[in-house]
């Protein structure tokens, strides 16, 4: 809820919510989240409702653009120097982490570490969007 509410706050108009293997709580009501982003929309002064949507990770790796993973255990360190026009998606793992596999699904050149230090799933997503916003 407050990563999804901060994001808002900061500009990100698209969501996709997935379960990894290690996902501690789960991802159900669509409708609940509907609401926060609502609330965040109308407390930021944003025009647009965000979108949300649930989705299987597996789905999100298939579809078109480019996966930017964050891991704790890569050398590659990220910033946003590249050009963002094509479709993106950053994909944050649970509280337990992304498993061998699911790491292994995103090409090594796409496995970035976010920080120096170990973040909460939540605060790397607020860190990523800030940094994400931050350029423009």
């Amino acid at each position: 809820k407050y990563a999804l509410e901060k994001c808002v706050e900061l500009g990100i108009t698209n969501f996709i919510l997935f379960e990894s293997k290690r996902t501690i709580g789960r991802v159900k009501n669509i409708e609940r989240f509907n609401r926060i982003l609502l609330s965040a929309m109308k407390q930021s002064l944003h025009s647009f409702l965000p979108f949300v949507e649930t989705a299987q990770l597996k789905s999100i790796i298939n579809k078109p653009g480019i996966k930017i993973l964050f891991d704790q255990g890569s050398e590659n360190q990220f910033s946003f120097r590249n050009n963002l026009s094509d479709t993106y998606y950053f994909l944050f793992g649970p509280e337990g982490g992304f498993e061998s596999g699911e790491i292994e699904m995103i090409d090594s050149s796409n496995r970035f570490v976010l920080s120096n230090y170990r973040l909460r799933s939540e605060t790397a997503v607020i860190k990523c969007a800030s940094l994400l916003t931050g350029r423009f």
